[in-house]
């Protein structure tokens, strides 16, 4: 299996303004991993497992970016839709 890393988004679509739990999946990279989350709203974090996150309405695109510790990088992104009210 190829090392890689996929983002587990729970729920990805849903009523803005909606809290949004987001999961690394990593296969194959050597520990430690570094992560950086960006969630598409300009925030950031550096947390394996970021606190749930609220979305207001609209469309965003959380990317992931893992660094193992050979120096191996690699990013994965989801979109995440919160639909206005009304």
């Amino acid at each position: 299996m190829n090392p890689g890393v996929e983002i587990l988004a729970m729920p990805r679509k849903g009523m803005g303004p909606m809290e949004v739990q987001l999961e690394p999946i990593m296969t194959g990279l050597r520990e430690p991993v570094r992560l950086k989350w960006y969630f598409g709203d300009g925030e950031e974090s550096d947390s394996v497992i970021p606190p749930p996150h609220e979305y207001l309405a609209g469309r965003y695109s959380v990317l992931l970016e893992a660094v193992d510790a050979l120096g191996r990088c690699y990013s994965a992104s989801v979109g995440i839709d919160a639909a206005s009210p009304g």
